[in-house]
């Protein structure tokens, strides 16, 4: 996880890359990470937690098109706001990052969004469904200057942190 932070910390320009200290990492400033999620199935349960327990990210905003998730997925981020509509969320909390956590035929739209609004994306693997729209993705972060990445979701499991 130390990883995913330092890459979330080179991706917010407005937080000089960190030192470290006694293993710890140290943040030049107070600024904390904004980070959103959208999706908030399964696998979206090990990401929420991971988020929150990063003394450096604000968990800001979980979003599902299943409200019944969604709702669950707040709790479990103990009140982070939840929405059902990804744009508005995005453009009412207007976090550092998204993370998203949906399946791979939703990734270039989310993507699209994200990078409509300047919003950095770690993106969950698979990148898209086919090779062609993977190739979008990519070229809209290249277009955009958008940074994206691919995350894999056993990053953010217990045994493997």
């Amino acid at each position: 996880m130390e990883f995913v932070l330092r890459e979330l910390l080179i991706l917010k320009s407005s937080i000089d890359l960190p030192s470290k200290k006694n293993g710890m990492l140290l943040m030049k400033n107070e600024n904390k990470i904004k980070v959103a999620v959208i999706g908030c199935g399964f696998f979206a349960t090990n990401h929420i937690l991971s988020w929150k327990n990063f003394k450096d990210v604000d968990l800001v905003g979980v979003c599902d098109l299943d409200e019944e998730r969604a709702i669950n997925a707040s709790h479990l981020a103990k009140g982070t706001p939840y929405f059902t509509d990804a744009e508005l969320m995005l453009k009412e909390v207007r976090p550092d990052v998204v993370d998203i956590v949906t399946t791979a035929p939703s990734h270039y739209n989310l993507a699209k969004l994200a990078a409509s609004l300047n919003i950095s994306a770690i993106i969950q693997k698979p990148l898209a469904p086919s090779l062609k729209e993977s190739t979008k993705i990519v070229d809209l972060a290249e277009t955009t200057q958008t940074p994206m990445m691919v995350h894999e979701n056993f990053r953010f499991q217990q045994p493997l942190r």
